[in-house]
């Protein structure tokens, strides 16, 4: 699979929130958003209630993909930012 055919840049722009889930596992790691989704599960909810949008993408964390890396780029290309860990660096996300 090529995750740049099924993610356009469009779908990265709209998005809040964005979690990669692994394709075997279905682990999640985040790969833009971190500090929202903090505020989120912290129960913040905005002066009028919060909308946030978010992308589910499922990524190939596999040795021999660089789909992770991809998502990574595109999030720091279109978004100006990424959170993403690494997987051989350390656990994704602190998780």
């Amino acid at each position: 699979m090529d995750l740049s055919d099924d993610v356009s840049r469009e779908v990265i722009r709209e998005a809040d929130i964005i979690i990669g889930v692994d394709t075997v596992t279905g682990a999640e790691a985040i790969f833009f958003g971190k500090s929202l989704l903090t505020l989120v599960e912290g129960g913040y909810e905005g002066p009028e209630g919060l909308e946030a949008k978010v992308l589910r993408v499922p990524v190939d964390f596999g040795a021999d993909s660089d789909e992770p890396e991809w998502l990574a780029a595109e999030c720091l290309t279109v978004k100006g930012s990424q959170d993403f860990v690494d997987l051989e660096e350390g656990d994704p996300n602190g998780a």
